[in-house]
């Protein structure tokens, strides 16, 4: 089941339905949409009792704006991998290599120190294995 977002034309309907009185049950089947979707869109845009198509549309582009997945890159990274390329290393054990390290950074955050002792040390296993 795929999802289409709402147009601006969609939203000025919603917002002139339920002026109206229209219940939301209502709308969703004049416009041909899941009773829960005009519910959510109502919900998370009324302002001053009311829902309004403009401010709706402004919030709906200000969260896809905001969405944006963050990526994977973090500093130092390129130094790690432009060594290991140096060494000699294929794409693939760096990919591992810096997988493992990361999830072991996240196990030190966490305060279990016995884990990320346990962690490093497969690290180092690994890595040597690898080389």
């Amino acid at each position: 089941m795929s999802y289409h977002h709402l147009t601006t034309y969609e939203r000025g309907r919603i917002e002139t339905l339920h002026r109206l009185g229209y219940f939301n049950r209502k709308i969703a089947l004049s416009l041909g949409r899941h009773r829960s979707c005009i519910d959510r869109k109502i919900k998370r845009n009324t302002v001053a009792m009311a829902y309004q198509a403009e401010i709706a549309g402004q919030n709906y582009s200000n969260r896809r704006m905001h969405s944006r997945p963050k990526g994977k890159w973090r500093s130092g990274l390129d130094s790690i991998i432009e060594k290991k390329l140096r060494e000699t290393w294929s794409p693939e054990q760096i990919a591992s290599t810096v997988t493992l390290r990361k999830s072991a950074s996240k196990l030190s955050t966490t305060g279990s120190i016995k884990a990320s002792v346990k962690t490093q040390l497969k690290i180092e296993v690994n890595l040597l294995l690898v080389h």
